[in-house]
């Protein structure tokens, strides 16, 4: 490791064990676990932090993956703060001698402690920040993550895009993190598939009901198929303002929305009545349960079996000691994030177990994100594997909204590994329009008509003959009034 020596005593502790004549030599790794008590997040240890106890308890018990290593972890709080990640690593890493980091989780201070950790080519595996920046290997050798960079949402919403035969699409762009985050992978993405796009938007801090029915009645003026870079609540304002403007009577529209928060349209999530899980009261479910006709989100594969079920309630119970110290009311108020967090430490272990058997150093944090890249698994979170840039290979679904049951159903699968979209069965969702169709997403004549103009006639011919014409006709009665008063003349000489 560049810059800091740590002694073999400082990072090993190793345990003899005579048997049978012959020496079993187990190696114990301790890591440093950074994590927060802030309460906003749903990461927030006091929903996540037992999970922790729960992993290492399995690995130190299944000899048959781990017959040569224990694992142990200290856990720091940085209330996300890079300053204290910072302080954090370096006393873990100075005087604990801690073998490898498991997390932070917030982006800005996995940005700043990566850096120091691919310069000390220290490993680093993060359960929670998705930006963008982490991917680039040139500054975050040593940095990996059991989940995506946002920009994998993005990638798999335009190719769910492509496969409708869509080419150009609208925007409501919200101005806030979430916004800002899927707008950075957005429109390159849209760009490079030479898709045409429609923007509009807005900042959260000054919005109001004008500002929000303007940028709706603009948009779709102007296209009908809408991504909505948004987080769950402020789509929900957005369909129902729709909904209240009669835009959604004709089934035309499907708005997209990418789910950052995870987890927020599944079973009841999307409710918003007293006594609801939902933030923000607003006794509209029967309205909104109307307009979600015309919205589809993209989530994540849900791995949610018995193995899984028996795991939350494993957490909410580990919740509950020190240092979580949690009081849950119940098992359903753990988050998903609990189960990145296992697979977390579990992708740590099986890697550790493959760099042993290959006679490799975990400590060395190149040589580890290098095997880490051939182990896969199914975790709690479903099929873990990771990409050359430390990311997941993230599955994900896109779910439309069932009347029938009022809940969001699964229209397709995204497999992470081969980019590709497969329906699960076609006829289980209908369209915003009442079809088996999907809407187009444009005009035959486009939006303003401008498809169908015809082409400028060249009038020169026309008027050129019909002066000619005119001429003759003017000729041919001159004539015929010659001809007429010689008649006419004739006929009285006659008389």
């Amino acid at each position: 490791m560049k810059h800091i020596d740590l002694t073999l005593a400082s990072r090993q502790l190793w345990v003899v064990v005579f048997m049978c004549s012959s020496y079993v030599v187990a190696v114990h790794y301790q890591v440093a676990f950074i994590g927060t008590f802030w309460p906003v997040p749903p990461f927030k240890m006091q929903r996540i932090g037992g999970a922790v106890d729960v992993v290492v308890d399995r690995i130190n018990a299944d000899t048959d993956l781990f017959s040569n290593f224990t694992l142990n972890y200290t856990f720091s709080d940085t209330f996300c703060s890079a300053k204290k990640c910072l302080d954090t690593l370096v006393t873990q890493a100075r005087d604990v001698g801690v073998a490898a980091v498991i997390g932070p989780p917030c982006t800005s201070e996995s940005e700043v402690c990566g850096l120091l950790a691919a310069e000390w080519n220290f490993p680093m595996i993060s359960y929670v920040a998705r930006g963008e920046s982490l991917s680039d290997k040139q500054k975050f050798g040593t940095y990996s993550r059991v989940v995506a960079p946002a920009g994998k949402d993005v990638a798999a919403t335009i190719d769910w895009i492509s496969s409708m035969g869509w080419d150009h699409v609208g925007i409501i762009y919200i101005e806030a993190i979430w916004g800002d985050i899927v707008m950075t992978s957005l429109l390159p993405g849209l760009e490079s598939r030479n898709m045409t796009y429609y923007v509009t938007k807005y900042s959260e801090l000054t919005v109001t009901e004008k500002i929000r029915e303007d940028a709706i009645l603009e948009v779709t003026a102007e296209a009908r198929i809408i991504i909505l870079a948004a987080v769950e609540r402020r789509v929900r304002w957005i369909l129902l303002k729709a909904y209240d403007l009669g835009l959604l009577d004709s089934g035309k529209y499907l708005f997209i929305n990418i789910d950052g928060t995870r987890d927020n349209f599944k079973g009841e999530g999307w409710h918003r009545a007293p006594g609801s899980f939902g933030l923000e009261w607003d006794l509209r479910d029967a309205d909104a349960a109307i307009a979600y006709r015309s919205l589809v989100v993209l989530d994540l594969v849900e791995y949610k079996s018995n193995e899984y079920n028996t795991f939350v309630e494993e957490v909410w119970l580990a919740n509950m000691n020190p240092p979580w110290n949690s009081n849950l009311s119940s098992s359903a108020l753990v988050t998903v994030d609990a189960g990145y967090l296992y697979d977390c430490f579990w992708l740590y272990a099986l890697t550790v177990a493959s760099m042993l058997k290959y006679g490799e150093d975990p400590y060395d944090g190149a040589a580890f994100g290098a095997r880490m890249r051939a182990v896969n698994f199914n975790g709690m979170t479903g099929r873990v594997s990771i990409d050359a840039n430390g990311d997941r290979n993230q599955d994900y679904v896109m779910m439309g909204f069932k009347s029938a049951t009022e809940t969001f159903d699964i229209i397709q699968e995204y497999d992470g590994v081969l980019s590709t979209w497969s329906y699960i069965d076609a006829t289980r969702f209908t369209w915003p329009s009442g079809s088996s169709e999907p809407p187009i997403d444009m005009p035959e004549c486009g939006f303003h008509g401008e498809l169908c103009i015809e082409p400028e006639k060249d009038y020169t011919t026309i008027i050129i003959v019909s002066v000619v014409l005119l001429i003759l006709l003017i000729a041919a009665l001159f004539l015929g009034l010659i001809f007429y008063n010689k008649y006419k003349f004739e006929q009285e000489l006659l008389s």
